[in-house]
């Protein structure tokens, strides 16, 4: 217990290190700066070294960025894995995909691959991924049960899956369709949907963050039962 609580500690401590590494950087900086204001308070609130040490997101690591949006998540994790590595971005929307493209060739950015996802299906690799993040994103997933076997299918042994999602504290004890229509879902739903989908709880943080609406996210680390 005490060699794996050390080999978490070294751990989020590479991960911070290479992520503030590339943040502080010359090259980064001037990146920094281009980023839209949103996207640079939000450094300030996500823990983003805490969520990539908890998904194994180390030089090297192929990581699949399930729900990507406009690749808040896939750029980090990009230039975290580093050349050596691999991210997949996951969406189901066409023109999201085209603006991520944009972003990344922006960025000069590749080494991540992207997949027009399905509703029940991220069409990625059978295991094919050291980790695989979902922030934001599981609560608009319908065929949930779909989307956690195969993203289970496509972890290589030991893979992680991380889940990072909002709750407001008046809404928690509320019905799962009534979340999600505020666009958010308590931590009992997905736990309790994870562990159906063949996962078992590697670590749970809640609160994990605290944004600026005043909403606290959680923080679930899966893995496989039988990897």
């Amino acid at each position: 217990m005490k060699r794996h609580h050390a080999a978490q500690i070294r751990r989020c401590a590479i991960a911070a290190a290479i992520y503030m590494g590339w943040m502080v950087g010359p090259a980064a900086a001037s990146g920094a700066a281009q980023q839209p204001a949103h996207e640079q308070s939000r450094e300030a609130w996500q823990r983003i070294p805490e969520i990539f040490a908890a998904l194994g997101a180390t030089p090297g690591a192929v990581i699949a960025d399930v729900g990507a949006g406009p690749g808040f998540f896939t750029e980090r994790l990009a230039k975290t894995v580093g050349p050596n590595g691999r991210v997949v971005a996951v969406d189901i929307d066409a023109g999201t995909l085209r603006t991520l493209h944009n972003r990344l060739r922006d960025a000069g950015l590749t080494n991540v691959d992207t997949i027009q996802g399905q509703p029940d299906d991220p069409r990625l690799p059978a295991a094919s991924l050291d980790g695989a993040l979902i922030v934001n994103a599981y609560h608009e997933m319908v065929d949930h049960q779909a989307m956690l076997a195969h993203i289970r299918e496509a972890l290589k042994p030991g893979g992680r899956l991380v889940i990072v999602e909002p709750i407001s504290d008046g809404r928690r004890d509320g019905a799962r369709d009534a979340q999600t229509r505020q666009h958010e879902i308590a931590p009992g739903f997905v736990q309790e949907e994870a562990r159906a989908a063949g996962f078992r709880i590697v670590s749970f943080v809640d609160p994990f963050v605290q944004r600026p609406s005043h909403d606290t996210e959680y923080m679930l680390v899966l893995t496989p039962i039988d990897r």
